[in-house]
C-alpha cells in the first residue's frame, strides 16, 4: 500500500508539524515567563523604592540610584532586556529593549496607587501595550 519513500515523506511531514507546534508552545512559554519575571522585578523595584525613601526621606530618581545605593539587585540580563522609569508614588514602567526575546517596545507597568499591573499581556489595559514613546502615568487609568 505505502512504499518506503511514502513512509519517509510522512515521517518527515509529521516531524515538521511537530517542530512547528513545539516552537509555538515554547514561544508562548517564553512570553509567559518573561511577563512573570518582569512583574516580580517591578514588585522588587517598588519595595526598594520604599526602603530608599524610608532611609533617605526622598523617592529615588532612577533605577541607578537604587542599584548604586545597594537597595536593589537586578540580574544584568534584566537590565539589558528592560529599561525602567519611576513615577514617584504612582507607577513603575518597564519597556523591553531589542535584546529582549519578546521584542522591543513592549511595556508593562506596576500601578502603585491601584496595586495592579498594566500594559503588555495584561487584561486590564491591552491598548497601552501598542502605544510607543514615554507616556505619563495618566495614560494608564481606565
Amino acid at each position: 500500500m505505502f512504499g518506503k519513500r511514502d513512509l519517509l515523506v510522512l515521517i518527515l511531514l509529521l516531524g515538521v508539524v511537530s517542530a512547528g507546534v513545539a516552537f509555538r508552545i515554547n514561544k508562548g512559554n517564553i512570553k509567559d515567563q518573561t511577563v512573570e519575571d518582569i512583574k516580580f522585578s517591578l514588585q522588587s523595584i517598588h519595595e526598594s523604592c520604599l526602603a530608599f525613601e524610608t532611609e533617605t526621606e526622598e523617592y529615588p530618581s532612577s533605577i541607578s540610584a537604587l542599584l548604586d545605593g545597594g537597595y536593589l539587585d537586578l540580574d544584568p540580563i534584566t537590565l539589558d532586556e528592560w529599561t525602567f522609569t519611576l513615577y514617584p508614588h504612582q507607577m513603575i514602567l518597564a519597556e523591553s529593549t531589542s535584546d529582549n526575546p519578546i521584542g522591543s517596545g513592549k511595556r508593562i507597568a506596576f500601578d502603585i496607587e491601584r496595586d495592579l499591573f498594566l500594559g503588555y499581556d495584561q487584561d486590564s489595559d491591552d491598548k497601552f501595550a501598542n502605544q510607543s514613546g514615554k507616556k505619563s502615568p495618566s495614560l494608564f487609568s481606565n
